[in-house]
């Protein structure tokens, strides 16, 4: 059994077009065909134009993703050169601060042992300082203690005591 369609009349196309009227309905049906067969040429022209940029487009976008790939290699080859380079300076740079930080290292020994004999000479000094203190304190108390080795003052009481 045939299927229903509900919308579909049981009546042949052409007594439909020809109606009661005559003119008004097939004028009708004739205007639809019109804007019928329009509407399918302006989605066919439609279609093509899509498929045809479709195609271009995944033409440009395949060589859009080739082009990006070789980008990004060349990206990153540039990447990986730069780093190479920042490796070697860095390695330079290293090289020539443990350099550097060797002879710092040898300036403070040599400063070192000069600060050293340095302070021998200085704790040598004040002993000599010290010792002369003791033979000056002791030549201090000579002098003033009891009778003075020196002529001029005693001379002198004497002197007075044989004028009075």
């Amino acid at each position: 059994m045939a299927p229903t369609f509900y919308h579909y009349y049981p009546v042949p196309m052409d007594e439909y077009c020809k109606g009661d009227g005559g003119q008004g309905q097939k004028r009708s049906c004739s205007w639809m065909t019109v804007v019928f067969v329009i509407i399918i040429a302006i989605l066919s022209v439609l279609l093509i134009i899509f498929i045809v940029k479709s195609k271009a487009c995944w033409d440009s976008y395949q060589v859009e993703m080739k082009y990006y790939n070789v980008t990004q290699t060349v990206a990153y080859e540039d990447f990986l050169k730069n780093c190479n380079c920042t490796v070697e300076i860095l390695e330079m740079v290293k090289t020539q601060c443990l350099g550097k930080v060797q002879e710092l290292k040898e300036e403070i020994n040599r400063l070192n042992l000069t600060l050293q004999d340095t302070q021998a000479e200085v704790d040598q000094l004040k002993k000599e300082n010290e010792h002369l203190r003791l033979i000056k304190s002791k030549d201090n108390y000579e002098s003033n203690s009891g009778i003075s080795m020196k002529p001029g003052p005693l001379l002198l009481l004497v002197l007075g005591a044989l004028l009075l």
